[in-house]
């Protein structure tokens, strides 16, 4: 039977551990500590499997980790790829079982010590877990910064979940950021029913699809609402657009995006995906990207081997655009929009519906 430990009073227990730190310290494998409501600053550092969980104690509200007053320092976890100063930083050295944190609001606001740094929210390395239910917010404003940063380091697998948390107010860098070092042998990372807004960059950065799926989430960005690398899996998700960047980047190879809903701004891209390489290929298809008819508004690029299928674009300058590529585009719908698709190879015959569109196609010299 795992243990319990309780950091608070909220709860009955046989010793009652005053910071979250000597709670976790102390904790066995598999032992859940329990986090009653109240602001805890410090930062956390967790090598052991456990489950951090937060308590919410009407009418007060579940934990706050806000980092210490002076800012946070880098510690003894560190990602290959970068650098950062963790709030909550997770390395459990390779001893097998998650490390699972629910319930638990993470703080930055005064989490930065200078200007230029990189803080994270969360930082899982070379662990697997769950990470839900919780908030990651405010990241202090002269640091760059990521709210969750998963980083697998490792050549054993590594299996995360973040699911059905709020990430908001990053002010410099990311909402949730992937990424795997040169000798791991791979990330498998599940981005499930999260809400995420007001990130500077990007909601979602990935720098390694292969086995990352990002689906059912909600994200209103203030630029680019994710950056995803090869072989992801993106779908029904609701993205809100705004500045003049991409809602969606994928860098093309594998990828399968599918049944998203994106509104874009002015000069804004709704999906641009695929490379210049010739054998990457990549599936688009069922998505509904709205526009507001402006100048500069651009529903799906394409690049070479993107099959482009049964989407629906309205509102947009163009449609689709494919740059002359050998593309399978069929059975997209497009409303009010200047240009349906633009850059069809010559003698290429595609199978689209328009309506009040001024130029179906353009066809390329």
């Amino acid at each position: 039977m795992s243990q319990t430990l309780v950091v608070g009073t909220c709860k009955k227990a046989n010793h009652h551990y005053t910071t979250i730190q000597s709670a976790v310290s102390a904790a066995p494998e598999d032992a859940t500590v329990l986090v009653c409501p109240g602001t805890y600053a410090e930062q956390v550092v967790i090598t052991t499997p456990l489950t951090l969980k937060g308590i919410s104690v009407p009418p007060l509200n579940n934990p706050t980790i806000a980092g210490p007053s002076g800012g946070v320092t880098f510690g003894p976890v560190q990602p290959v790829t970068g650098r950062a100063a963790s709030i909550i930083a997770v390395d459990t050295g390779g001893t097998p079982g998650p490390v699972n944190i629910q319930g638990i609001v993470v703080d930055g606001e005064t989490a930065c010590q200078g200007e230029g740094e990189y803080i994270a929210g969360i930082l899982y390395v070379s662990t697997s877990g769950t990470i839900r239910d919780s908030v990651i917010q405010n990241m202090d404003e002269r640091c760059h910064a990521s709210g969750i940063w998963v980083e697998n380091d490792d050549r054993r697998p590594m299996t995360v979940t973040a699911k059905n948390n709020i990430i908001q107010v990053i002010y410099k860098e990311y909402g949730i950021k992937a990424s795997s070092g040169p000798s791991s042998s791979g990330l498998s990372f599940l981005v499930q029913d999260n809400t995420i807004s007001d990130v500077g960059t990007a909601a979602v950065f990935t720098t390694n699809g292969n086995g990352v799926r990002v689906t059912g989430n909600y994200i209103q960005s203030i630029n680019n609402a994710m950056l995803v690398g090869d072989a992801s899996t993106v779908d029904h998700n609701v993205i809100k657009a705004g500045g003049q960047l991409t809602a969606l980047k994928v860098s093309g190879n594998g990828s399968n995006i599918t049944g998203n809903t994106i509104t874009i701004g002015s000069g804004s891209f709704g999906i641009a995906i695929g490379s210049d390489n010739a054998d990457d290929t990549a599936s688009v298809s069922w998505n509904r990207i709205t526009g507001n008819g402006s100048q500069g508004t651009r529903g799906i690029v394409a690049g070479p081997n993107v099959s482009v299928r049964s989407n629906t674009l309205d509102s947009l300058r163009y449609g689709i655009l494919l740059g002359c590529n050998g593309n399978q585009v069929s059975a997209n719908t497009i409303f009010n929009t200047a240009v349906g698709i633009s850059g069809v190879p010559a003698g290429a015959s595609l199978s689209n519906n328009f309506f009040n569109v001024a130029t179906p196609e353009i066809a390329c010299p």
